[in-house]
């Protein structure tokens, strides 16, 4: 008897350490799969008959975001958010800048608006504001994205031979951040 009720207790702590890593595994309603450069696709979610039939492809959803913004794609993550799959394409512009584009994987319609309506300070405009603040040398200069919101992130080397990086609104160029190194 003893031996039947340790089988059974064994059989349980296994089963249930199988369904807690799993769900680890899927821990929420985001499966998403982050590709760089080749571009692959799979995914851990099955997805509904329906779903399936409507979903372009990555190849699909690529090219929409090229005829969006020129450049060259970086990455691609395709996500599946309330039923509805997303692919977020980073494109590596001309201007050595990155941009984000959002894609509809059921219609193909890009989400995102166009980085000019939202990029109002040029570069030349932000490495001003930068050297005005803090006189030195200007090392490294990108514009950056985050959920939309974009932002020059400027690295000096100070004249007083310090090292600081500013970020600068792409939009209102108001600096939002100063950091020195020690």
């Amino acid at each position: 008897m003893k031996k039947i009720v340790t089988v059974i207790i064994g059989m349980g702590l296994v089963i249930g350490a199988g369904v807690g890593v799993n769900a680890m595994k899927n821990n929420g309603d985001d499966n998403s799969v982050v590709v760089t450069n080749k571009v692959e696709q799979t995914s851990t979610a099955t997805p509904k008959k329906d779903e399936a039939t409507k979903t372009i492809d990555v190849e699909k959803a690529k090219e929409i975001a090229l005829q969006y913004v020129d450049g060259e794609i970086e990455e691609v993550e395709r996500k599946s958010k309330d039923g509805r799959t997303i692919y977020k394409i980073e494109v590596d512009t001309r201007d050595d800048d990155d941009f984000d584009v959002y894609v509809d994987g059921q219609t193909g319609e890009v989400l995102n608006k166009k980085k000019s309506e939202l990029v109002k300070v040029t570069r030349e405009e932000a490495k001003k504001i930068a050297l005005k603040e803090v006189p030195g040398k200007i090392e490294e200069i990108e514009l950056d994205e985050e959920d939309g919101f974009y932002k020059y992130e400027v690295e000096i080397e100070a004249d007083n031979g310090k090292e600081v990086e500013l970020k600068i609104s792409a939009q209102t160029g108001e600096i939002l951040k100063m950091e020195w190194d020690n």
